[in-house]
């Protein structure tokens, strides 16, 4: 399959995102750098990790918050572990909220 070439907007993002974990970058850092909003700068790291193919991960830590490229398993495992906790918690919602009584 061939991959998709990068937007101008996808490149600028890309290129605020530094490799490893040690150093990532706040979703505000880029939308501030690049002139866009926040919600702007999360769906193109959507398009970027969906479309594209490029490994951003996400920091949630208390010293770590921020976006990064994943250049190794433990990150990748760090990455997707609370999004992986995320989806957990939104079934749990969803289960209850279905079954409150109107």
């Amino acid at each position: 399959m061939k991959k998709k070439k990068l937007s101008i907007i996808q490149e600028a993002v890309l290129a605020q995102i530094p490799k490893g974990l040690e150093s990532p970058v706040r979703s505000q850092d880029i939308a501030e750098r690049t002139g866009l909003s926040t919600r702007e700068v999360m769906a193109v790291i959507s398009a970027l990790i969906i479309d594209h193919g490029i490994p951003v991960g996400g920091g949630r830590t208390e010293n770590r918050k921020g976006y990064f490229i994943v250049t190794n398993e433990a990150e990748r495992q760090q990455a997707t572990t609370p999004l992986k906790k995320t989806i957990v918690n939104m079934q749990q919602r969803i289960d209850h909220l279905e079954k409150i009584e109107l």
